[in-house]
């Protein structure tokens, strides 16, 4: 980080890797790319592996803490922070503010760290990315004492932070003021659907970094009724994005369409990017949303990637309830349970919407993070 008097620098802190071709990791750099054209100057802090399996704590260019490899890496990550604050402190001069992701990271280290931020008058927005996040646990007898361990020392630090952004509704959470702004995207970086759809075949795709709260299993088991009901003229399938084989939803998913003997028509990729990904979408007729939110306890979200979508410019489905979302003809909404999707109400669906890609695109020109961004920061200034 530059020292200079002329351009304020906000720091982003993160506690993930960056792999710019994942969903999480493309908001984050979006977001950075919005912040600076905003006139800041922002570094990003994350992990990095680098060539030898080591993990670094880096601050833009900066190496801030080494953890090692291997087990005792898991150890030493809870020391990081006090290298982070000693790093912060120095620069506070120049600093207008730190924002950072919060990914259910607390604990009395990190607590500590926020205090220190807090005495040495460094302001900090808190960004939570989902709220109410609890219901996202799993409860294991592994899990519990980390569940326990965040919600017992989120109480202290939040003491510490200055403002709280979120994508929720909520005024405030855990009694702060929050800024509420949208999720949003990059439009630069996400291309307009090419139609290379046909009739004659419904392709149904479903981009995520899968987890139990995206509900595909409903698409799933829709696909074996729709077959079961026989009678059926056109072909449906479903093309499933997003993790990598092996991870726990991944294969829970593959298990499940191979009992219900529907294999052949839900293909599973991992995860894909670029051209490839394109392509996909280009044949796809309707992007499947989030169809369990409601597993997690929550039915009203602002999910990123129903923005996605439209920028895409392709219809899709969801469940939750989404103000901006919910009246739109290129919408479809599902009842918040674990029945059944009806794949025939599918297909009327997708043979009566007539809206084109562009025309979805454009109603949302101003969920970009440069407006969102901007948002914050003029909130933040007044």
């Amino acid at each position: 980080m530059e020292d200079c008097n002329k351009i304020q620098t906000v720091v982003f802190l993160i506690f993930q890797e960056i792999h710019p071709d994942e969903g999480i990791s493309k908001k984050i750099l979006a977001q950075v790319k919005a912040i600076e054209k905003l006139g800041y100057r922002c570094q990003l802090g994350r992990f990095v592996m680098d060539g030898e399996g080591e993990s670094h704590y880096y601050i833009g260019n900066s190496k801030i803490y080494t953890y090692g490899s291997g087990i005792i890496c898991k150890f030493r990550k809870i020391y990081c922070y006090s290298a982070i604050a000693n790093y912060l402190i120095s620069k506070k001069n120049v600093i207008k503010c730190v924002y950072i992701r919060y990914t259910q990271f607390s604990n009395i280290f990190s607590a500590y760290f926020f205090k220190r931020l807090y005495d040495s008058s460094i302001n900090i927005l808190l960004e939570i990315p989902t709220y109410p996040y609890d219901g996202e646990f799993c409860y294991t007898s592994l899990k519990s004492y980390r569940i326990i361990e965040e919600r017992i020392t989120r109480k202290k630090f939040m003491s510490y932070v200055n403002k709280i952004v979120t994508f929720s509704n909520n005024d405030y959470i855990f009694g702060k003021r929050t800024f509420i702004i949208n999720n949003a995207i990059d439009l630069e970086t996400i291309p307009l659907r090419k139609i290379e759809s046909s009739m004659n075949e419904i392709n149904l795709i479903g981009v995520a970094d899968l987890s139990f709260w995206h509900g595909y299993d409903r698409i799933i088991y829709g696909i074996k009724n729709y077959l079961q009901e026989g009678e059926n003229d056109l072909v449906i399938k479903f093309h499933i994005v997003g993790s990598y084989p092996g991870g726990e939803e991944y294969e829970k998913l593959k298990r499940l369409a191979k009992s219900l003997k529907v294999e052949d028509y839900v293909i599973c990729y991992g995860t894909k990017s670029g051209e490839y990904l394109n392509k996909l979408f280009n044949k796809a007729n309707l992007a499947i949303g989030c169809l369990g939110c409601h597993r997690k306890g929550i039915l009203e979200v602002q999910s990123l990637k129903n923005v996605e979508y439209a920028a895409r410019g392709i219809p899709f489905i969801y469940s939750e309830i989404n103000n901006h979302f919910d009246n739109q003809i290129y919408v479809l909404k599902e009842v918040p349970d674990d029945s059944p999707i009806d794949i025939k109400e599918l297909i009327r669906f997708i043979q009566n919407v007539k809206i084109s890609p562009q025309e979805i695109r454009d109603t949302i020109r101003d969920f970009t993070w440069e407006n969102q961004m901007g948002k914050i920061f003029s909130l933040y200034n007044s």
